[in-house]
């Protein structure tokens, strides 16, 4: 498949719940929050992957098995980019089918309470010490927060 992108630099907004250990934060869990991830915090996930066999879900990596892997990975100013290695010509059918076109990392990481403004976006939060473990394909995925021209 074609080089997309995994993951870049940004302030992402967040659900409290989706935030690891919310609670243990003060977070409320259906409040909304401005959480960055820097380019320290791409590069870590980057060095997370390196020499790891990433395996690719259709949707929901909960569910199902893995339809590939992760291949050919770059950082490059802040942006992980990819190729995915499929297992079947069947699975690249099912794709074109459901036009599943963007990847979502799974990963684990830490939060930290820490409020700023990262190239003219505020933010309440910052990620810390990522770990990819899959990535799943699907129809629409997260975006960043636009940055200022």
């Amino acid at each position: 498949m074609q080089t997309d992108i995994l993951c870049k630099y940004g302030v992402y907004k967040f659900l409290g719940c989706e935030i690891p250990n919310y609670k243990e934060l003060g977070l409320q869990e259906d409040k909304v929050y401005q959480v960055k991830k820097d380019g320290e915090f791409i590069k870590k996930m980057y060095e997370s992957i390196i020499g790891k066999k990433v395996p690719v879900y259709l949707r929901n990596p909960f569910i199902g098995y893995p339809v590939g892997e992760i291949e050919n990975t770059h950082l490059f100013d802040g942006i992980i980019t990819h190729s995915i290695k499929l297992k079947s010509a069947k699975t690249i059918d099912d794709i074109k089918k459901d036009m599943l076109v963007f990847s979502a990392p799974l990963f684990s990481v830490s939060c930290k309470v820490e409020s700023g403004n990262y190239m003219g976006v505020g933010y309440d939060l910052v990620m810390t010490n990522p770990e990819i473990h899959s990535v799943a394909l699907v129809e629409k995925v997260r975006e960043a927060v636009k940055f200022p021209d």
